[in-house]
This record gives C-alpha cells, sequence and structure tokens, in this order.
C-alpha cells in the first residue's frame, strides 16, 4: 500500500495515518487556543499591574498634595508611572502556554 500523505482523505488509510491526522488537526487547533490563552494572560496582567500601580500613585501624590483631587497633569504623571511598570515588568510575566 502505497504511503497517503496526513492532509487527504482516503478510506484505505491505515490506522497510524488516521492517527497522524487526528493529532495534527488536534494540534493546531491546541495552539491557537493557546495563543489566544496567552494574549489573554498578557492583556489582564498588563492591566491589574498598571492599575494597582496608579492607584497607588494617586495616593502618593494626593498624600504629598493634601487633596485626593488631582490635575490633569498629575493625572497623566499617575498614567505614565503605571505604564513605566507595567511595560517595564514584562519580562516577568507568566504566560500559561
Amino acid at each position: 500500500m502505497e504511503n497517503i500523505p496526513v492532509g487527504t482523505f482516503s478510506m484505505f488509510m491505515t490506522i497510524n495515518e488516521r492517527i497522524k491526522r487526528y493529532i495534527c488537526k488536534r494540534n493546531t487547533i491546541m495552539t491557537m487556543l493557546d495563543l489566544i490563552r496567552n494574549i489573554i494572560a498578557f492583556v489582564a496582567t498588563f492591566a491589574a499591574i498598571m492599575a494597582v500601580t496608579m492607584c497607588v500613585a494617586h495616593l502618593c501624590i494626593s498624600a504629598c498634595v493634601g487633596k485626593m483631587a488631582l490635575t490633569h497633569r498629575q493625572e497623566a504623571l499617575t498614567f505614565w508611572i503605571g505604564m513605566a511598570l507595567a511595560v517595564g515588568l514584562i519580562p516577568f510575566y507568566y504566560f500559561p502556554c
């Protein structure tokens, strides 16, 4: 019997060829799901680090100024502090796959 490529269908495929075909399809789907999981993990980690850093920076600036309401410039400063810390910690993020 001749070797049939994995991507083609034939009713005369051997069990090994059917298993290889199933595994190839399954690996492709799992790779796509792993990619989506990693993207979601990255975005969630980035957002959490940035939000916590912005809250802490907001509280620190408010304590120094003496009032809870910040000016537009101070709010922009807290945003950039949060962004810088979140970007700086990217090498330490955990990816599930």
